[in-house]
């Protein structure tokens, strides 16, 4: 997710509320030659809001699969879904709490949890998705046996595709854990968080979530007490295989002396600097970089360094267990922009690599292993780009 700051006086916006509505405004809009986004604005076209496209259609327990449409919040999901017994992991969350779960595929949000659970992608099983022309294609299905050939699914609903509007999206649910310990620990040191993180690989150890957020970074999200780093875990599974763990965990954390914060359910009460981190309301680039444990460290501080010289205000937080890593901004201008790209170059002189989010947004590249595909298939079905990128003017 990269912030945008777009001016929006040109854009009239569209409100259907019904699948039959959004595929009348495509088709109408290509006819007159407009251009439309329901995520982005697009100077002079037209802004289609899902917000009303707001229901769980379904919620099948025995197939553990939800139909749900794009302008429902994954708050709103995730609690239909616990009186169920059960969750949508990537959105079970209070990072994305207020985010729509279309907002949650198209932005590529990454999964809190995807070290244990896998990425966010992998529990989208199918979809219903208005093309250009108005047409309505469905994708998918409440099986993996219903996936055969190209999977147009992930295809369609990859971070800022432009190639259709999802208005349906099948998801895989299961069962809410036994137990779950939650905790956020202060450590002294960045170089603490990736050893810990080190420690639990090494015993196979492997936490629902495990997330460091660098000082700097939540000084710029409104924390003025922010001088340790923070490491928030989570836990879960059978209560006494998390009990034993959180025994363990006590013990590792007192080597690095961390102190905790909160934990349980206060601990949402505390988080809010970290999520705001993860929010278009920071100026952040998130899911970009992606990098090995080990090399971590050395690149976060490389990173600092290059701040530092050009005087850039930034901070770094992420996933660590999974080696992604984000960075939070003061700004969005000239100089944010060449410091990003030479922190793209540093993290490749790191072994790393980078997701092409940025060159997506910033120099409409389609970028990513399908580029070749993505475009033919642009030209395919979207001839006279109607359903524009919102790129022009960035």
């Amino acid at each position: 997710m990269v912030t945008e700051r777009n001016d929006a006086a040109a854009v009239t916006a569209a409100q259907p509320d019904n699948v039959a509505a959004v595929r009348l405004i495509v088709k109408q809009s290509g006819q007159a030659g407009e251009r439309v986004n329901p995520y982005r604005l697009v100077a002079g076209g037209r802004r289609i809001s899902l917000a009303a496209l707001n229901r769980i259609i379904e919620i099948d327990t025995a197939n553990l699969v939800a139909q749900v449409e794009p302008g429902v919040t994954l708050g709103t999901l995730n609690e239909a879904l616990r009186q169920q017994g059960l969750r949508f992991v990537p959105g079970d969350t209070p990072v994305y709490r207020h985010k729509t779960l279309g907002e949650f595929f198209y932005e590529g949000c990454s999964n809190l949890s995807g070290v244990k659970y896998g990425f966010a992608k992998h529990f989208l099983m199918g979809s219903e998705v208005v093309l250009p022309s108005g047409e309505l294609l469905s994708t998918g299905g409440k099986t993996v046996k219903n996936v055969t050939g190209y999977d147009f699914t992930r295809f369609f609903n990859a971070p800022y595709a432009d190639l259709g509007i999802t208005v349906k999206f099948l998801l895989k649910l299961l069962p809410l854990p036994e137990a779950c310990h939650r905790r956020l620990v202060s450590l002294a040191l960045p170089a603490d968080a990736f050893t810990l993180a080190g420690q639990l690989r090494a015993e196979k150890i492997v936490p629902s979530v495990l997330v460091w957020s660098s000082g700097q970074s939540r000084k710029l999200t409104g924390d003025p007490a922010a001088d340790r780093d923070w490491l928030w875990l989570e836990l879960d599974g059978v209560a006494e295989e998390v009990a034993a763990l959180e025994q363990r965990l006590d013990s590792l954390l007192a080597e690095r002396q961390g102190v905790t914060v909160a934990a349980g359910n206060a601990l949402e009460a505390v988080l809010g600097p970290l999520i705001q981190g993860y929010s278009a309301e920071a100026a952040a680039l998130t899911d970009e970089l992606k990098l090995p444990l080990t090399a971590q460290p050395a690149f976060v501080e490389e990173v600092k360094t290059m701040a530092e010289i050009n005087r850039v205000k930034m901070g770094v937080f992420g996933q660590i267990g999974e080696g992604k890593l984000h960075l939070a901004l003061s700004a969005w201008g000239d100089d944010e922009h060449r410091f990003i790209r030479d922190v793209l170059a540093a993290t490749v002189r790191h072994g790393g690599w980078s997701a092409g989010k940025y060159r997506r947004l910033y120099s409409g590249d389609e970028a990513g292993p399908l580029d070749f595909l993505e475009k033919r298939l642009r030209k395919l079905l979207d001839p006279d780009a109607v359903l524009s990128s919102g790129r022009e003017g960035q």
